[in-house]
């Protein structure tokens, strides 16, 4: 069973000013069969299950990874779609524990996972070998087992078998050559979501749409943390908030 080790920050009173000497740390243990070896410490086998543990003057909480904590630390070989991105996608089209997704481009897995968590079925297209034995080894390291990864060029009409998708995802360099195949895979009512890094790309794919498929909406969702210290608060400056162009088109015909 993965655990998550959180070292608590530690501070002092120094001339009556409380002061930081240690910032927090986390560590996500997949193998908890070994020793666990950090920051110049070692926590015992025995001790990695849910709880306190103190050595020497530092003191540990240690707790069950969710499948959040697993699903961060996924093998990654190639681009993820961010969490932010994929959070819009399953809101905005409405996905359920009986939705079919379909995908272009498999890359890590990280959709595929996330899709397959929620939904009921996830059929996944991908032309690169490497990625897919990437990808199958997360979905396996998380359990996933209602999601298919094949290998077939959705650029390719025929080489597509899939119908009848609640969703039709299209994380492809030139998406709008995909749209016949999206389209015949995209049951009537259902979403078509290009996922393309620049605005030019999107634009074409919208130009490229033929009837029956309604062009709802092209967006980018920006992402701004911030530091809250005291009464100190202000934006993270250092953030990158855009990560690509999210279109979504419905076919009603």
């Amino acid at each position: 069973m993965p655990v998550i080790v959180y070292k608590p920050e530690r501070k002092v009173i120094v001339d009556g000013v409380q002061r930081t000497i240690a910032k927090h740390e986390q560590w996500f243990v997949r193998d908890t069969s070994r020793d666990f070896h950090a920051a110049g410490i070692i926590i015992r086998k025995e001790q990695l299950k849910p709880g306190r543990v103190k050595i020497g003057n530092n003191e540990f909480i240690i707790i069950a990874a969710s499948f959040l904590d697993q699903y961060k630390g996924i093998r990654r070989e190639a681009q993820i779609i961010t969490r932010k991105d994929l959070g819009f996608i399953i809101g905005f089209c409405g996905l359920t524990k009986d939705s079919v997704v379909v995908e272009s481009g498999v890359g890590s897995g990280a959709a595929t996972i996330l899709f397959a968590k929620l939904c009921k079925k996830v059929h996944s297209f991908e032309i690169e070998q490497k990625n897919i034995e990437v990808a199958q080894e997360n979905m396996k390291r998380l359990g996933v087992k209602n999601a298919v990864v094949k290998k077939a060029d959705f650029y390719d009409v025929k080489a597509v078998k899939a119908k009848n998708a609640d969703i039709v995802l299209l994380d492809l360099p030139e998406p709008w050559k995909a749209l016949d195949t999206a389209r015949k895979c995209a049951k009537l009512g259902g979403y078509i979501v290009a996922y393309t890094p620049s605005i030019t790309q999107a634009a074409k794919f919208v130009s490229s749409l033929s009837e029956g498929m309604l062009h709802e909406r092209t967006t980018e969702i920006i992402d701004r943390d911030w530091r809250i210290k005291g009464d100190a608060v202000r934006p993270v400056t250092a953030d990158i908030g855009h990560t690509a162009f999210l279109t979504i088109v419905r076919r009603i015909l």
